[in-house]
């Protein structure tokens, strides 16, 4: 059963239908929706308090966050690892190509 979320003010819930990745962002769990573009801020009671959406993101299975900026592995386009405004969303301000389906990163310091 795939896991679900309220909406904050919302009545009903709703369901990630492939959530992949997820990751503090130092207020929410950033949590990935693969397959639908968009990654769901969540909050510690379970409520969705925010959504953001990737263009060209759709395929998006892990992620990274680091202040402003979200990595964005995404697999299906054909192996590019997005740089997008995070928690802006949208399309992406600088884009790595040549991977062979990237899906998650990592960054270290």
């Amino acid at each position: 059963m795939p896991p679900h979320a309220l909406r904050l003010g919302g009545t009903s819930l709703r369901s990630s239908t492939n959530p992949r990745g997820a990751m503090w962002d130092g207020a929410y769990v950033a949590v990935g929706n693969c397959g639908a573009g968009v990654i769901d801020r969540m909050g510690a009671t379970g409520h969705i308090a925010h959504t953001v959406s990737l263009k060209a993101g759709d395929a998006v299975e892990q992620l990274w966050i680091g202040g402003s900026t979200l990595i964005g592995p995404n697999a299906e386009r054909p192996g590019t690892v997005g740089f997008r405004l995070y928690p802006g969303g949208g399309a992406p301000y600088k884009t790595l190509k040549g991977f062979h389906y990237p899906f998650g990163a990592a960054i270290s310091r």
